[in-house]
């Protein structure tokens, strides 16, 4: 087992080659026939079906962009980091068997050999992006090795994922299937920044599959190994790329469940004792996961954590200025204290609607741009042609809606006060953002519907 130089581990450039070349369109050829023949197996009667095709596309397409943009535009960074380091640990087993030792063992407990090998990587050397090098590399081991073929495997998996939260949403009384899946898939920031070699990628797929495994439990009252396992899974990989994620999740979900059981008690006491006991309890859950955590490392401790949040927006913040990059600010202040609630609506504000067209500084920011002002254009409709009762009658009147806008608007709220720096923002929203696009998007067309029509729902 050959140890990488620095020099290997640095150059992190990747230039296609034949491989490339010939077998990108055989593999995009025989994903498109996989997806072609699910159509044929499962959808074939389903409205949906006539979605697949057109979104995997983009996914595809959103991959690819991402790819050659952080190959050529940015000329590294994550993408490429994870790429370079999963692609020396695939040559390192293909060459020697016994190297498969190098993703068994645990950060923690590398033996000499191992801890030799890893040496000079970078993020080989994270619990959070480990967990992506594991999963590229597993994916290396089917594509050659390659980049770009890696990458629209990435899509493809991350495609279905997405499409089980989606058609779960679609089979809700009075949801609009069109405004469901152009919210999930159509909007570039999604399909892009959802599609590649990235951790958002995986914790955007993962965050699809707990949907679709909650909406199968409460719902369908579906409790079968199946969807335990990969409800498991999907929970397991959020908890080691992105902690955070859960502690908006578990507060979330008491409120779900609260909702989805509330109107089988008809003792109102009882009632709103339950939602007080629900919400403490997922509250006492957090601090006591978090607790548990912070007592083996430092880095999940709650005091720990609103440092990191303000360090790391205070360095964004420092090094897109130096940079020339696309900043945006909503003043000094500090996490701990009550100010941070006046940032509230500035930080959703930000993740939704900005950057504006007059803040663009570069061709990347312009797509944001642009992609934000066709979102405030669907809210601002929203608002005008909608009565805000009828507004908050769809949104509450299924519990699972409810949920995925309380998520989507904490979460999006959250990378608002923490970016401070448009071209991480786009990334870091990604998360909440296509559950914000599905409601906006039906209620959008809801709203160009006649008041009266028996279709409207």
């Amino acid at each position: 087992m050959q140890n990488p130089s620095l020099y290997e581990i640095q150059s992190s450039i990747y230039q296609p080659n034949w491989v490339d070349l010939v077998l990108l369109p055989i593999y995009i050829f025989i994903l498109l026939f996989m997806a072609r023949m699910i159509i044929w197996k499962f959808l074939n009667n389903s409205p949906l079906k006539q979605w697949v095709m057109p979104g995997l596309l983009l996914k595809m397409i959103g991959a690819l962009f991402i790819t050659l943009s952080y190959t050529y535009y940015y000329k590294g960074g994550d993408t490429s980091g994870y790429y370079n380091e999963s692609r020396l640990i695939t040559e390192a087993i293909l060459d020697d068997p016994s190297a498969i030792k190098l993703i068994w063992q645990s950060i923690d407990n590398r033996s000499t050999d191992v801890k030799d090998f890893f040496k000079y990587f970078n993020y080989s050397n994270s619990n959070d992006t480990f967990t992506v090098i594991l999963l590229t590399t597993f994916v290396n081991l089917f594509t050659f090795n390659s980049f770009f073929i890696s990458a629209i495997v990435y899509s493809f998996i991350s495609f279905w994922c997405m499409f089980a939260a989606a058609y779960t949403f679609s089979t809700l009384e009075k949801a609009h299937s069109k405004g469901i899946m152009i919210g999930m898939f159509f909007f570039p920031n999604v399909f892009a920044w959802s599609s590649g070699i990235l951790k958002d990628t995986i914790c955007l797929s993962s965050l699809c599959i707990i949907h679709f495994c909650i909406f199968q439990f409460f719902e369908r009252k579906k409790i079968t190994f199946f969807y335990t396992l990969i409800f498991i899974v999907s929970f397991y990989l959020l908890l080691k790329v992105r902690i955070f994620i859960i502690a908006c999740y578990l507060i979330v979900m008491a409120i779900y469940i609260y909702l989805k059981f509330r109107s089988m008690i008809k003792n109102t006491m009882i009632k709103n004792t339950l939602g007080i006991i629900l919400i403490v309890g997922s509250t006492t859950s957090l601090y006591q996961l978090f607790d548990f955590l912070s007592s083996s490392s430092k880095l999940y401790n709650i005091e720990t954590i609103f440092k990191t949040a303000k360090t790391q927006r205070d360095y964004i913040y420092y090094i897109s200025q130096q940079s020339q990059g696309s900043t945006y600010t909503l003043g000094d202040f500090d996490f701990e204290s009550y100010e941070v609630l006046f940032m509230l609506p500035s930080a959703l504000n930000v993740s939704l609607f900005r950057p504006y067209l007059w803040e663009v500084k570069n061709i990347m920011m312009l797509f944001s741009a642009l992609e934000a002002s066709f979102v405030l254009y669907f809210f601002g409709y929203v608002m005008l042609k909608m009565k805000r009762k009828e507004i908050v009658e769809f949104i509450t009147y299924q519990p699972v809606n409810v949920y995925i806008f309380i998520f989507s608007i904490l979460y999006l709220i959250l990378v608002g006060l923490t970016s401070y720096n448009f071209g991480s923002l786009v990334r870091y929203k990604t998360l909440a953002y296509p559950f914000f696009l599905i409601l906006l998007m039906q209620l959008y067309y809801k709203a160009r519907m006649p008041y009266n029509n028996p279709k409207a729902d």
